[in-house]
């Protein structure tokens, strides 16, 4: 069973908050795997029928993508999911084929518009705590550049390595590489949702992942209050 917690200081912080959690085993993400190319297709069509005609402005008014922009302006940011979903809708730009673990959670991701993270779960020990950031907590991006986290950002921990935060993503440490075979989700709501929402979301997740390959089992899948 997962050890995974939200801190109290994160509690007082953002009431509302909400961390769903998926972690999915048996996976092999060595390959490029042509089952996620249909569903893919079928996405791309569907986001661009829905909100092809939206401005900018109008798709930021969609509840979820305005709470999260609500949150990414605090920190002088635009929510990155905006603009992806604006540049398939708009420009219909194809979602990229990449390794099916990533793409998985990139799909669900713009389809359901919540912010999610993913993980090797194998790198990562400890307890795992979600905190709110002091402004003095460090670590180390996908990019490999090291990176101070803004105050009051949200960020997760195992133990006293920072895995991932909103504004700046998941770490280098824990990436998902061809060698994962066990993956771990996070998705971070910090405003009002409803659990159902969330746990559907890290649902199509896996639908996705098992659409690449059988063997793959949900182990957890809840949302952390």
């Amino acid at each position: 069973m997962l050890n995974i917690s939200i801190s109290q200081d994160a509690q007082i912080a953002y009431p509302d908050l909400r961390i769903g959690v998926l972690l999915i085993t048996n996976v092999d993400n060595r390959f490029l795997n042509d089952n996620l190319r249909f569903p893919c297709s079928q996405l791309q069509d569907q986001l661009f029928n829905l909100y092809g005609s939206y401005s900018r402005k109008e798709l930021s008014e969609i509840a979820t993508l305005m709470e999260y922009s609500k949150y990414y302006k605090k920190f002088g940011k635009t929510y990155h999911v905006l603009l992806q979903l604006e540049s398939i809708a708009h420009k219909q730009k194809s979602i990229p084929e990449i390794s099916p673990l990533i793409q998985a959670m990139f799909m669900a991701e713009i389809e359901n518009m919540i912010l999610t993270a993913g993980h090797d779960y194998d790198t990562i020990q400890g307890p795992i705590v979600i905190d709110v950031a002091q402004g003095n907590e460090e670590y180390q991006l996908m990019s490999g550049d090291l990176k101070q986290i803004q105050k009051n950002d949200l960020y997760i921990r195992a133990n006293d390595n920072i895995i991932s935060s909103i504004i700046y993503g998941p770490d280098r440490n824990t990436k998902i590489s061809d060698k994962t075979r066990n993956a771990l989700y996070t998705s971070y709501v910090p405003f009002e949702m409803g659990e159902a929402i969330i746990k559907s979301h890290l649902a199509k997740i896996a639908g996705y992942i098992n659409n690449t390959q059988a063997n793959a089992k949900v182990e957890y899948l809840n949302v952390i209050t």
